[in-house]
């Protein structure tokens, strides 16, 4: 079925019109899809006649072969479907190809347990399809959207983290998905990709430590460049190392997110003599503009909320976690334990350590 390999990029943020516009330069024949209540955001690429792609890829117009919101179009006799959006998106995003799905395909989330989510949701609607889910620990680079059909890639990570839902298809995966890109690598399974999620470990702090200057100046300063100050860093850092302890105890890789930022980035920190941080954040007011931001609901109900629920089921303590979890509910008014994903809801519970990772592995 699938004679050439062919891509669909599903999602049109940040993310979807990066990826669509690196591969299609990259000579990949791909599709970008969007959901049709967001048509609007496909109509300046379509009127362009591409994406105009800047950084490290190169530069050019890219041109995807189809942008289109018929779902069933964008994915017939495509291998790889890319899940280029926020967590939340997941979900109706899944449901939208779950009718058209065909054997053999490969579906590719970006962490925050998105891989083992929808691996339930599908059996939940009854899909016969023989698919394989995989997630990334992150996102391939850091990226923009800086127009209506304009990409900005600033930085490039290697060796980024990808398991497959279960642990035992990640190899065969990986075959595929390394002939389009060099840049990933082999993780145990779907829980280190999730739990090891650099996200949650860095956006919520900064934004309920910074909330007042969010809040006063809708989000005028550098995120990465002023709001993480030594402060700010000690509490991302306590958090991480709760994380570290849920690893240990589940026995998969326990990494500090700076320790990976420097591992991914090691060419960037080699070429600019010490930083992962490139010269396109600099002047950048790019600070959440509002409390409700993604940094903050997204990385709560995806990110930490789940480790601090499995935490809690391995009786490893998390009372950082807990306490940014409370504090992050009084600030975007909502309550992140009930909205969040838990151990029960991604079928974990009951499970010792040795069984929960025997599920992550096998199914």
């Amino acid at each position: 079925m699938f004679n050439k390999l062919k891509v669909t990029v599903l999602g049109s943020g940040n993310t979807g019109v990066s990826m669509a516009g690196v591969l299609a330069l990259s000579g990949i024949d791909v599709s970008l899809a969007e959901l049709p209540d967001f048509e609007s955001s496909l109509e300046p690429i379509v009127k362009s006649g591409g994406i105009d792609v800047k950084g490290e890829f190169g530069v050019g117009l890219a041109k995807p072969e189809v942008v289109t919101t018929d779902i069933k179009e964008a994915i017939r006799g495509r291998k790889v479907l890319l899940f280029c959006h926020p967590a939340y998106a997941h979900e109706p995003f899944t449901r939208a190809c779950a009718p058209y799905l065909e054997d053999g395909q490969i579906l590719v989330y970006i962490s925050y347990f998105g891989a083992m989510r929808m691996a339930r949701l599908l059996a939940e609607l009854g899909v016969n399809a023989d698919v394989t889910l995989g997630e990334t620990l992150s996102f391939l680079y850091a990226c923009d959207k800086v127009g209506p059909n304009e990409a900005l890639v600033k930085r490039r990570k290697e060796g980024l983290p990808f398991a497959a839902f279960p642990g035992s298809k990640t190899k065969t995966a990986l075959e595929v998905l390394n002939q389009i890109f060099e840049d990933y690598s082999p993780a145990r399974n779907c829980l280190e990709t999730s739990i090891n999620n650099v996200n949650p470990w860095a956006h919520p702090q900064g934004v309920i430590l910074n909330a007042g200057w969010i809040e006063a100046t809708e989000g005028a300063f550098s995120f990465y460049m002023e709001a993480m100050t030594p402060g700010v860093v000690r509490v991302q850092h306590a958090c991480d190392y709760e994380k570290m302890e849920v690893a240990e105890k589940l026995g998969i890789e326990k990494t500090l997110t700076d320790d990976l930022a420097k591992r991914f980035y090691a060419k960037v920190i080699q070429e600019t003599g010490g930083t992962h941080q490139s010269k396109y954040y600099a002047k950048a007011h790019d600070a959440p503009k509002h409390l409700k931001h993604r940094y903050l609901v997204e990385d709560m109900v995806y990110g930490m909320v789940p480790v601090a629920s499995i935490g809690h089921k391995l009786e490893v303590g998390t009372p950082i976690m807990n306490a940014c979890i409370a504090i992050g509910n009084i600030l975007a008014e909502t309550d992140f334990w009930k909205e969040g994903v838990t151990a029960n809801s991604l079928g974990l519970s009951g499970l010792t350590a040795t069984e929960m990772m025997a599920f992550a592995d096998k199914g």
